[in-house]
């Protein structure tokens, strides 16, 4: 069921680290960063200590609010600090509706919830991250094949009768 567009709704997201058999790793202890694009906010940010939020058991949670206009909501899970070892970034689209009743605000109340957002990258920006990622994704698994190639000739090798 999608959100509701009006600035009430919320939604808990939770990013796990994971491995490449979809184990959680639940002795992790980095922190993962939420970066929020599109129709909706984080709800807290670094100076209240939520975003980047540590990783507890495998896992860390955000708090997203919809926005007051329908549309998606892009979100971003990231370890941070980030590295050619760590966990690839995971990118989450939630769709917003327009609600079933009359909004009721003020202009000048509905510009101040715009303005309490974390700094939000543009949709182009996050499909161009996204994109990114999933190179970064395939990079990875083409080495890990290269690697396994390496690891059946050398088997071979050692095989083979003299």
């Amino acid at each position: 069921m999608p959100m509701l567009a009006g600035g009430s709704d919320c939604v808990t997201v939770i990013a796990f680290v994971a491995d490449d058999y979809g184990n959680i790793k639940r002795l992790n202890n980095e922190h993962i960063l939420f970066e929020i694009a599109g129709e909706g906010s984080l709800i807290g940010n670094s100076q209240t200590g939520i975003n980047p939020a540590k990783i507890n058991w495998g896992t860390a949670a955000a708090l997203i609010r919809s926005g007051l206009n329908p549309g998606t909501i892009i979100v971003k899970a990231s370890v941070v600090p980030a590295g050619g070892h760590k966990p690839l970034s995971a990118i989450l689209e939630i769709k917003t509706c327009e609600p079933s009743h009359e909004l009721v605000f003020d202009q000048r109340t509905a510009g101040m919830q715009k303005s309490r957002q974390d700094p939000l990258k543009s949709n182009n920006d996050m499909i161009q991250e996204k994109l990114q990622l999933e190179n970064e994704r395939l990079r990875r698994e083409l080495n890990l094949l290269k690697l396994k190639e390496v690891e059946r000739q050398q088997k071979e090798f050692g095989e083979k009768p003299e």
